[in-house]
């Protein structure tokens, strides 16, 4: 029976296309435009927050679908782009630190559609071990990881492409290379899917935003507000005062903003009076978020150009040539960005700032709207492929936003959205953090926790009393035993958490997980591994 299910898995999608074909259905497959920026907060976009100018995102925003309920599954540039590449979690994937490789046999949009007879081709950023050619992308013109905005060698196999920046804005030299690419793929009787990774508008290698084009002309830090929980934080973070536990008082995410002066001297630390606020430190804020929202204006004058060059794809002004109307665009971050909110900066930790993310999406017979469901980074994955027709097997590349059933996916675009109902937590833990179901303005996104817990959209504080490494409340809503990964009640409160196992590993496997490495979880945790089934666990 198993044998005559997979056979159909795979008959089905070209049967259909066949019947489309004899029915005279001869649309060209559509492109896709993946346009995945760095370090762009949910908020950083002109339709949703009125102080920053994004007017080309503006009019992709009113011209296509706002998701404005996207999170990442894990807040940090690498395994942002691996699960977005792969539509699996890091725990899957291989990818759960920086600039690490993705397991062998792990398969990636690109290699999908590179396969089904797509030109694939990825521009910018390239922050993973796996290299571009060995995750599918034919042609490639990348610089690995940060740096400068400026000054900095360009690694492609795209002829002519420049050898290295040379002073010209990266971003700048990105988009020049992906208009001719467009250029060159509208003349061929091929499709193709272009990734353009941006840095921008991530820090720079001095940690700063350099002012491009002048855009920070555009912006009076006067004028932008103090993130409203600055104020819910103490002044000062000492782990003998109890205020947060040693390693939030003690990390990165406090000291960087006054080791780089963020904003000015001092960074968002400085308690000295300030010229418009309480004190200078919420004047840096002001100040960093000024040459934040320019950096992400100056990005988007780029976006607008490559835009534009989807109605001119020769760009010789006649647009009877245009592809635009069989060209989706998907527009997304690869994580938040603190600038102030709780005190901290960067990212990483699992609050909305730093997980929540930007993401928009425009394709041809696509209703403008905004969409108020829950969406993940990982969900892409099975978007791409839904709109170029292709098939994967959906047990290693599953996502939420699909407009199919599993066995028969749309030749040419996608018409209806079929939606994830919980966040499912990654199987590992980074920080020993405590939950508590009390909702204030102190909440963060469900990710990057505990293994115990699928989420469902519910906000979680963190617990500044309790220490222990497991969850001391449960949700507002209870989680069904179906939906955990591990019973809460049983971790233990001392003991790193180990990956819970998956269907691959044999009973060996977790006899020894579960009764030699963990010994004080009780047998019946045994049973409910084994038997417990959740239509996520693959991921």
């Amino acid at each position: 029976m198993k044998w005559i299910q997979k056979a159909l898995t795979y008959l089905l999608p070209s049967l259909v296309a066949a019947h489309l074909s004899l029915h005279g259905d001869e649309r060209p497959r559509p492109n896709i435009l993946f346009i995945f920026t760095d370090d762009q907060r949910a908020d950083t976009l002109g339709t949703v927050n009125p102080e920053i100018v994004t007017p080309h995102l503006d009019e992709l925003a009113r011209t296509g679908i706002v998701f404005d309920r996207a999170y990442v599954t894990t807040a940090i540039c690498s395994p942002s782009r691996a699960s977005t590449l792969t539509g699996r979690y890091g725990t899957r994937n291989g990818v759960c630190t920086l600039s690490a490789a993705l397991n062998p046999g792990e398969r990636t949009f690109a290699q999908y559609l590179a396969e089904a007879g797509y030109r694939t081709a990825q521009f910018g950023k390239w922050h993973l071990k796996t290299t571009p050619s060995e995750a599918g992308f034919q042609s490639y013109a990348r610089m690995n990881s940060n740096g400068s905005w400026y000054q900095r060698n360009i690694d492609s196999n795209i002829p002519d492409a420049p050898a290295a920046l040379n002073g010209r804005f990266y971003e700048e030299v990105m988009a020049d290379l992906l208009i001719d690419y467009i250029g060159e793929s509208a003349r061929s009787d091929q499709p193709f899917v272009a990734w353009w990774c941006t840095q921008v508008p991530h820090l720079d290698d001095k940690m700063k935003y350099p002012d491009v084009g002048q855009t920070q002309e555009l912006y009076d830090p006067a004028d932008l507000p103090v993130p409203g929980n600055w104020a819910d934080e103490p002044a000062a973070w000492t782990a003998e005062a109890g205020q947060r536990p040693p390693y939030l008082a003690q990390s990165r995410f406090v000291s960087k903003s006054a080791q780089e002066n963020y904003g000015g001297p001092g960074g968002y630390d400085n308690p000295a009076p300030g010229v418009r606020n309480r004190t200078l430190g919420e004047d840096n804020v002001q100040n960093h978020l000024r040459e934040y929202y320019a950096a992400i204006t100056a990005l988007d004058q780029q976006i607008g150009r490559v835009m534009a060059r989807l109605e001119d794809p020769d760009g010789d002004g006649d647009t009877s040539d245009s592809i635009a109307d069989n060209t989706w665009i998907i527009f997304m971050g690869d994580n938040g960005w603190f600038t102030g909110h709780h005190r901290f900066t960067s990212k990483v930790l699992p609050y909305e700032e730093a997980s929540r993310i930007p993401m928009l999406v425009r394709g041809p017979d696509i209703a403008p709207r905004t969409e108020h469901q829950l969406v993940l980074n990982i969900d892409l994955t099975r978007l791409i492929l839904d709109i170029a027709g292709v098939h994967a097997d959906t047990d290693t590349c599953r996502g939420a936003i699909s407009g199919h059933s599993s066995t028969t996916p749309p030749p040419h675009g996608v018409t209806a959205f079929i939606w994830r109902g919980s966040f499912p937590s990654p199987a590992w833990a980074q920080s020993p953090l405590t939950l508590s179901s009390k909702t204030t303005t102190n909440s963060f996104a469900p990710t990057r926790m505990l293994p115990a817990i699928r989420w469902s959209g519910s906000n979680f504080t963190i617990s500044r009393t309790t220490r222990r490494r497991c969850v001391t409340s449960p949700p507002t809503r209870p989680t069904p035993r179906s939906e955990m990964s591990w019973p809460t009640h049983w971790l233990p409160t001392k003991r790193p958490l180990p990956t819970p196992p998956t269907p691959d590993k044999d009973i060996r496997s977790l006899l020894l997980n579960l009764l030699i490495i963990r010994p004080s979880m009780p047998i019946i945790a045994l049973a409910h591994n084994l038997f417990t089934t959740s239509p996520h666990r693959r991921y």
